[in-house]
């Protein structure tokens, strides 16, 4: 009985089709030229530079968070020699 049933289910899949056809960038490029679409365009955009402000304020970040550090790594120090 479930061979039936597996056949059943096989004959329902459709056949592959007889042709196909592979889309590419130059065929999709080539389409859209002939229906009168644009094909892709290079647009350039300009870059932005961090200003001077930008700059000192990682900078003063950077030297906060490593005094930080050492304030941290001297109160571990202090506990784990003076306090035990």
């Amino acid at each position: 009985m479930s061979d039936n049933v597996e056949n059943q289910n096989l004959s329902r899949i459709p056949p592959p089709p007889d042709e196909y056809s592979v889309r590419t960038m130059q065929s999709d490029i080539a389409s859209l030229a002939s229906s009168g679409g644009a094909g892709p365009q290079f647009v350039p955009m300009g870059t932005i530079t961090p200003s001077a402000d930008v700059k000192k304020s990682d900078t003063l970040v950077t030297v906060l968070i490593f005094i930080a550090a050492i304030v941290v790594a001297g109160l571990a120090a202090y506990y784990f020699f003076f306090m035990r």
